[in-house]
């Protein structure tokens, strides 16, 4: 019963570790994550002034949470994309945030609402100054959805 309790132990304990941020300083975090960001996704107009989406990092507690949106009208109809989940910093290039997206485009699975739940991997490649969206979903088309870095 002894190793069952402490074997409980170090489980919890690795799982307290899983959830803070990787290999990366408070100092990057501070400045590089909590905070405001551009968001977008491509089928949204982005070039327009004032049109980008923003996303929202805050502490919640021990952790990080992230609450993002972006729109779009086109016509009579509304275009958009909403992301909200709970952080964890990988490394400067990564983060893995655990939650919902929820996108609704016009010409895009019907005009339907397309409901997306679970570990969403976000990487910034090379030079770029935003971390991508990885995960593709199985669908008719690939979202390129973009947390901006801030400037």
């Amino acid at each position: 019963m002894k190793h069952v309790i402490n074997g409980l132990g170090i489980v919890l304990l690795l799982l307290s570790f899983s959830l803070k941020a990787g290999n990366v300083s408070e100092h990057f975090v501070n400045k590089a994550i909590i905070g405001t960001h551009d968001f977008t996704l491509q089928w949204l107009d982005n070039s327009r002034v004032g049109n980008r989406g923003k996303i929202e990092f805050s502490r919640l507690g021990d952790g990080i949470v992230a609450k993002g949106y972006q729109e779009e009208r086109v016509d009579n109809e509304l275009n958009f994309m909403k992301f909200s989940g709970n952080v964890v910093v990988i490394s400067q290039r990564e983060l893995r945030i655990t939650g919902d997206l929820v996108t609704r485009i016009h010409h895009i699975n019907g005009g339907e609402v397309l409901y997306r739940t679970g570990t969403f991997v976000f990487k910034a490649h090379g030079k770029r100054q935003y971390w991508r969206l990885q995960n593709h979903r199985k669908h008719e088309v690939i979202d390129y959805v973009d947390i901006h870095f801030i400037k």
